[in-house]
């Protein structure tokens, strides 16, 4: 779990299975080939802030928050 959570494959970015060399640099070689991936990649990453950005986050805890005290 982790980067799984934050990045969508392909889509904002690239997750390869830990320790496969293998896949990192064929993944590595596509991103470096295609300069349309590399841009779609970095607009759609900028998203992350809007999904994970402090305001978002901030709303989520303080819903949970709320729903514990009144429970």
């Amino acid at each position: 779990t982790g980067p799984r959570e934050i990045i969508r494959d392909g889509l904002d970015g690239v997750l390869v299975p830990p320790e496969d060399t293998d896949k990192l640099a064929d993944a590595m070689r596509r991103l470096m080939d295609d300069k349309k991936l590399r841009d779609n990649m970095s607009l759609a990453a900028k998203q992350i802030v809007e999904r994970f950005g402090e305001e978002k986050v901030m709303r989520l805890w303080e819903t949970l928050i709320g729903k514990l005290i009144k429970s």
